[in-house]
């Protein structure tokens, strides 16, 4: 193994120190608990299921978003390697959405990342390869793995401009990771100039491309004749969808709400919160109903008298992809805060696509701006820009295949990933 430099070194010296706060953090955080309560409940079973995953391909994905980017990579491999996969997460949403959609033949928590944690992981599991998906990258799993010689990658990486990672503090760290993968696969060749250019990486740097493109495109096919389709596909001939939205979504739709409605008469709205809790739920109605005077229901109760309805609010969970299909506009929340969610799922239908300007976080929104399928939005083009794309046709089609072809351009890329991970392959 590679000496640490100095401030890898000082992380593996103090994240000790760092794992004994979780349990005292895990009290402000429900996510967290579960988290450190999965861990704790693990530790016997992974040892006991070791004997059976020793040459495994060890997956490691973080969270829900990291999963799916996973998911179509492991079934691919599943189908032509006869090997385990095990695959680890550490928050407790990507965990429990893996326990219902599970992709490989064990899923666990990943143990708090301390050199004794991972080292007695590395030795439990004796993987045949690890491999991260997109950042949430562990330094002493990595360092663990390089000492007992396991080939580590990464598939659909991104580094954005603003990425934390390329700050003058925690570059050096960084370029220290990341020079210890034996490749590192990327969504684009934007992010690959950004390792090599600016991070100063010498690890081995190959463009194999954004698997949620195939992921995506999947899920949106097989959702054609869902129920939710099914209950909606005759709500208004013109729908816009505000998918994954949040309160700044809110405070920038709900004042253009009436002028909207009023001068497109076919028009019909779908709100699908990101968190749709009953507060959430509450809320909405509440201030569609009463404040602005706009016939609101819920998808719960759409079947009552929906189609008289102007706005459904979506009050479950799972739901957007079936959702979509149904739109002729879509708006994704997040471009006010902490960065956009995925466009690419609306394009998949086609449409044009919207959203804030906080877009950094995601290529292939700059890609759909550029291209014409999707825009930006802000209080004083909100009303032209729907509005036109409403009335003109010819306008939104040209805008929604624009959109289409960003979503079309990342195909392939889970037969280029599989194809990496096979190369390093004892």
């Amino acid at each position: 193994m590679k000496r640490p430099g100095a401030l890898l070194e000082l992380y593996r010296r103090l994240s000790p120190t760092i794992a004994m706060l979780v349990p005292f953090l895990a009290k402000y955080s429900v996510k967290l608990q579960k988290a450190t309560d999965g861990i704790a409940s693990q530790r016997k079973q992974i040892a006991a299921d070791s004997q059976s995953l020793h040459n495994c391909i060890w997956f490691h994905a973080a969270s829900v978003g990291e999963y799916e980017q996973a998911r179509p990579v492991i079934a691919e491999l599943k189908r032509t390697e006869s090997r385990p996969v095990v695959v680890t997460h550490f928050s407790s949403s990507g965990y429990e959405f893996a326990q219902n959609n599970p992709a490989g033949d064990k899923h666990y928590y990943l143990p708090l990342d301390t050199p004794t944690n991972m080292k007695q992981l590395v030795e439990l599991l004796n993987p045949s390869v690890l491999v991260f998906a997109k950042y949430d990258c562990w330094p002493n799993l990595i360092l663990e793995a390089e000492a007992a010689a396991v080939p580590v990658l990464l598939i659909s990486g991104t580094l954005p401009e603003t990425a934390a990672r390329l700050n003058k503090i925690s570059l050096p760290m960084m370029r220290d990771i990341f020079n210890r993968f034996s490749e590192i696969g990327v969504c684009s060749q934007n992010d690959a100039d950004r390792f090599t250019k600016i991070m100063g990486v010498t690890a081995k740097v190959t463009v194999t491309g954004d698997t949620r493109a195939e992921q995506v495109l999947k899920r949106f096919n097989d959702s054609a004749d869902g129920p939710t389709v099914e209950i909606l596909k005759n709500f208004g001939k013109q729908t816009l969808v505000l998918g994954s939205s949040w309160q700044p979504a809110y405070d920038l739709w709900f004042p253009v709400f009436p002028k909207l409605l009023s001068n497109n008469p076919e028009l019909k709205i779908i709100i699908v919160p990101h968190e749709p809790t009953a507060e959430q739920i509450d809320y909405l109605v509440q201030h569609l109903d009463i404040k602005l005077n706009i016939p609101v229901t819920t998808l719960s109760e759409f079947k009552n008298d929906g189609i008289g309805k102007q706005i459904t609010v979506v009050d479950s969970i799972g739901l957007l992809a079936e959702i979509y299909h149904c739109a002729t506009i879509a708006y994704v929340g997040g471009g006010f805060t902490t960065g956009v969610h995925s466009t690419l799922e609306p394009a998949a239908n086609k449409i044009p696509v919207l959203f804030g300007p906080k877009i950094e976080n995601a290529e292939e929104a700059g890609e759909m701006v550029d291209s014409g399928g999707g825009f930006i939005l802000d209080k004083g083009n909100i009303f032209e820009i729907v509005h036109d794309l409403l009335n003109d046709d010819q306008k939104r089609n040209q805008s929604g295949k624009a959109a289409y072809s960003v979503l079309d351009s990342r195909t392939g890329s889970v037969s280029k990933s599989v194809t990496m991970i096979k190369s390093y392959l004892a």
